[in-house]
């Protein structure tokens, strides 16, 4: 799906593998469709809000004209930024960015600190436009502490807006969010309903690209609540249009078509036809999803028509796209390869690199599926080259899982694996990536929500100060009834502490219900990992497929993936029971060394896989601690050397009394630890440097939760090691008597 920052129209971009025949490729559609004239347009996924002023740019002379006849420097810093947005608004974006920066430095020269803003402003729009985030962010971010130091809280407001865009298409969320809470600050400061509703749209837009759709929806209906006050029609049928989406992507089609068409109605009445275009591809969409085919291709039939006249190269691209994937669900390969070869040419007129990979992506499956595993291979190459360029790190490993399966075809097995295993690292640093951008946005939610209590309760002081203020002024000589006044404030203040307690217990209470819903999507995902282990053990000894190779290795990865799923949901309730304290621990005699040969006799078939050596020195060790947690915390520790161990290298584990404590001591020969790494080794969700050797997963719990079973049976937990040289892991508990 297209996410679209800012007021405009979300456009549902579909990203699914074609699995249907064909045998040539015509040109039929582009005959069709005729010659598409090619303007650039703002490239990636995220449009932003821009001020476009009005008038036609001017040739290069003659703005070289009016700065020779310019009064002075103010004037010809004017000039400049007139004529570099004027060029924006013409996709001139190289241009505007030239004005602009000559408009930098005549206002730099004379300290010109409206035109060095509006200078700034306009090279960050004009970068953005060339695909140069980094350097827009730094334009943009200047022009941003410009404005606030001139005291502009309306261009304040718009910068904070552009900047949240450029971090959005940055994929940083957590800092969007903090500047979209800016923007939202000031529009209700300036009581400017319409822009409060424009900026809660785009904070919707920010959690639906991390996938917390309840709180994105949750953002639009307050958009649309504000908008059905103000009677903006326009607004709400945008916003409509964007719920429909969410809905879309939550599994509610018919409630997301209702919407679709309630903002569909208002389009078509108000003769607005490039929102209509719009919102007819993406009704087409969902029905193509529902595979009604027949009605999804009427109305893209109808988007195509409509953006064609527009010459909206946009819309035609992504319509073009999704009837073509719509011919190659029906089977006609022909007449999908003809769509997605004009809408790759269109794509790469408008420079829309994003809908050009997904579009040579369908091309190469095509290819694979008529066994010209080749052609395949080099549209996926293309691909690859493309999401890398881009930084599109789901299309890259998409990519690469594609191209493994044709290099399989074509036998060239040591190749496709390598693939695969790319496609995998990819996919785990996108894990690992997403988990830290939630963590940091649901911290941002969290500061924003505690920001704006707290401005509540400053408001509410000054009143009250004021009111305070008041009365003993009026009744000074008074001082009964400036007693009574002081006895008052004193009431007022119980009164906020009370209140503060009802918020506290608030927090508690949702945070019980944070933890009682974690409990209960673990507990259905848990369901659905165990019906496809099922189903992967039944592939696996279906007489079918039982002597396929293929089949069983795809088999044997379904059961990987499941097992570290598993072993990643039971790591997250471990640590959130050892958080809230849910964890009961008991006291009795335990046989350490019996806990150590039954964990090494489990990770037997691992180790023999990886040719380790485990050394095991022991004697009697009864430790008072809780059995199951003990072992728990062993079995961390013991799978961690042996899954950070590289082939073929040893493991040594000792297990003895010494005096008063039982220690459990376990050395690997890995990589070891930096001394960075060790500052950080027992903290949730750490990225260490050190990787796994045999392609195993990593949750990156295991020693946090190790360290609090430990310590939560009056024991310790510590490591040494010098980084290249393996690490050794010490566990003490208390001795029995």
């Amino acid at each position: 799906m297209l996410s679209t920052y800012g007021d405009n129209l979300i456009l549902y971009r579909p990203q699914q593998t074609i699995s249907s025949q064909c045998s040539s490729t015509p040109t039929a559609l582009q005959q069709a469709v005729g010659q598409f004239p090619l303007p650039k347009i703002t490239p990636g996924s995220v449009a932003m809000m821009l001020t476009v002023t009005a008038g036609t740019p001017v040739s290069d002379e003659a703005v070289e004209r009016l700065l020779e006849n310019a009064q002075d420097d103010r004037a010809r810093t004017d000039v400049l930024n007139a004529e570099a947005k004027k060029k924006r608004s013409s996709n001139q974006p190289a241009a505007a960015l030239d004005y602009s920066h000559r408009a930098i430095d005549y206002a730099r020269k004379i300290t010109y600190t409206q035109g060095l803003a509006e200078a700034l402003a306009n090279a960050g729009l004009a970068r953005y436009n060339l695909a140069q985030y980094e350097e827009a962010l730094t334009d943009t971010a200047e022009a941003l502490r410009v404005y606030a130091g001139m005291g502009d809280r309306l261009r304040e407001s718009s910068m904070s807006l552009t900047l949240a865009g450029i971090l959005f298409r940055l994929g940083r969320y957590d800092k969007a969010l903090e500047n979209l809470s800016t923007a939202l600050i000031i529009k209700e400061e300036q009581g400017d309903k319409q822009g409060v509703a424009s900026v809660l749209t785009n904070i919707s837009n920010t959690y639906q690209a991390i996938g917390q759709f309840d709180i994105a929806l949750e953002h639009l209906l307050k958009a649309l609540e504000l908008q059905e006050e103000l009677n903006d029609k326009y607004g709400i049928a945008i916003t409509a249009n964007n719920i429909g989406g969410i809905y879309f992507r939550l599994g509610h089609t018919e409630t997301a078509l209702q919407y679709l068409n309630q903002a569909l109605s208002w389009f078509r009445d108000s003769g607005n036809m490039y929102d209509t275009s719009k919102t007819l591809c993406n009704i087409g969409h969902m029905f193509g999803q529902l595979k009604h085919y027949e009605k999804a291709l009427t109305y893209q039939a109808e988007a195509l028509s409509i953006a064609k006249t527009l010459d909206d190269q946009q819309n035609m691209a992504a319509t073009i796209t999704s009837m073509g994937r719509i011919y190659s669900a029906q089977g006609e390969l022909a007449t999908a390869l003809s769509y997605f070869a004009t809408a790759v040419k269109i794509m790469r007129g408008i420079g829309d690199k994003q809908g050009e990979l997904e579009a040579l992506r369908f091309i190469g499956d095509i290819y694979h599926t008529k066994q010209e595993h080749k052609r395949a291979l080099r549209y996926y190459k293309q691909g690859i080259d493309l999401a890398q360029s881009i930084g599109a790190l789901n299309d890259e490993a998409m990519l690469y899982d594609c191209s493994s399966r044709a290099l399989e075809s074509q036998k060239e097995f040591e190749t496709a694996f390598a693939y695969y295993k790319k496609a995998s690292s990819i996919r785990n640093d996108i894990l690992a990536a997403d988990k830290q951008k939630l963590i940091a946005v649901m911290e941002i939610r969290f500061n924003i929500e505690r920001a704006a209590r707290d401005r509540e309760i400053f408001r509410l002081r000054n009143v009250e100060l004021a009111d305070a203020i008041k009365a003993l002024q009026e009744k000074s000589d008074a001082l009964a009834s400036a007693y009574h006044d002081i006895e008052q404030q004193q009431q007022i203040t119980a009164q906020m502490n009370a209140e503060l307690e009802v918020a506290n217990g608030m927090l508690h209470e949702l945070n019980n219900e944070k933890n009682e819903l974690l409990g209960i999507v673990t507990h259905d995902v848990k369901n659905l990992v165990a019906g496809i282990k099922l189903a992967a053990e039944g592939v696996r000894r279906y007489k079918a497929t039982k002597d396929d190779p293929l089949m069983q290795k795809t088999a044997d990865r379904i059961l990987n993936a499941a097992n570290d799923i598993t072993h990643l949901i039971s790591s997250l309730l471990d640590a959130n029971a050892l958080e809230t304290g849910k964890i009961n621990f008991r006291t009795e005699r335990v046989d350490v060394a019996a806990i150590v040969d039954s964990l090494l006799e489990h990770y037997k078939p691992h180790v023999e896989t990886k040719r380790i050596t485990i050394s095991l020195l022991k004697e009697e060790a009864v430790a008072l601690a809780d059995p199951d947690r003990l072992r728990e915390a062993l079995d961390n520790i013991i799978s961690n050397a042996i899954k950070y161990s590289p082939l073929g290298k040893d493991v040594r584990i000792l297990v003895a009394r010494r005096e008063s404590v039982i220690r459990c001591v376990v050395a690997d020969s890995g990589q070891g630890f930096t001394e960075e790494d060790k500052k950080h080794a027992f903290q949730k969700f750490t990225k260490l440097t050190a990787r796994p050797t045999g392609g195993e997963s990593s949750t990156g719990l295991g020693l946090s939760i190790a360290k609090k079973l430990v310590e939560n049976m009056n024991g310790a937990i510590w490591l040494e090691s010098d980084y290249g040289h393996g690490a050794t892991f010490f566990i003490e508990v208390p001795a029995a008597v």
